[in-house]
């Protein structure tokens, strides 16, 4: 078996495999808005389903979009920025059911209506009274929670939770204002709408971003190797 490897200054702006080297402001600024719109897009369109699943639940919908819809800086930078290097999207909605009543049903009803339409099951977890589902498809990915029992201690609710792949950050994300995402259909999706994420330029190259262009060289896996000093980090790439 042929390993290969590759050291990474870590203080370095650095590009590996289909990155986004040379990308315009325009296409980096063009991805994080398709990026937005599929992440809000897939929470409404999961409490949209819900409805649809289940029309004689009386689901009381929580109106926090204007702070759920955010993005975080995930270049694993340690240093201080205005500005960050690359960002990823989250959004967060949820219902609450009166009278109370257990919520896990209706959660896994819900799911296997994603995993028809082609998003796989990444979890399935039970922890006391609540059971959570992680859903992943073309990079980006679901939670979604719900309780087990119903209990005059503990609130019936569903709740939703989407994020992006780690993107490039457009020029003054710092300063980015909440603006609302699609909240019916056509729902914006990876494929229909031509989303080609890409976070190599101007980032400290984690192994989860290598990981792709590893693998499209042929690459069946990545692995980071120990050294010293931590100036670099050392991967290695198995064939």
């Amino acid at each position: 078996m042929r390993r290969r490897w590759v050291a990474v200054p870590v203080a370095l702006v650095i590009f590996v495999g289909a990155g986004g080297c040379g990308r315009s402001a325009a296409d980096v600024q063009e991805t994080a808005d398709l990026a937005y719109a599929i992440v809000v897009g897939n929470s409404e369109l999961a409490l949209t389903r819900l409805a649809e699943l289940f029309p004689d639940v009386p689901f009381d919908r929580n109106e926090t979009s204007s702070f759920s819809d955010r993005w975080s800086d995930c270049s694993n930078s340690s240093a201080t920025r205005e500005q960050p290097l690359a960002i990823a999207w989250t959004s967060q909605r949820g219902v609450t059911v009166e009278p109370r009543r257990e919520t896990a049903t209706l959660a896994q009803g819900l799911v296997e209506s994603f995993v028809r339409d082609g998003w796989t099951l990444l979890d399935d977890n039970v922890v006391q009274y609540d059971r959570g589902f992680r859903l992943g498809r073309d990079g980006f990915h679901m939670q979604v929670t719900s309780v087990v029992g119903a209990s005059d201690d503990h609130t019936s609710y569903i709740g939703i939770f989407t994020s992006s792949p780690c993107l490039d950050a457009p020029e003054g994300q710092a300063q980015w204002e909440w603006s609302p995402g699609p909240t019916e259909p056509p729902w914006p999706s990876p494929v229909s709408d031509g989303f080609e994420p890409s976070a190599g330029a101007d980032t400290v190259l984690r192994p989860a971003i290598l990981e792709r262009p590893a693998r499209a060289a042929g690459s069946s896996a990545l692995e980071v190797l120990p050294v010293e000093p931590d100036l670099f980090r050392l991967y290695r790439r198995h064939a």
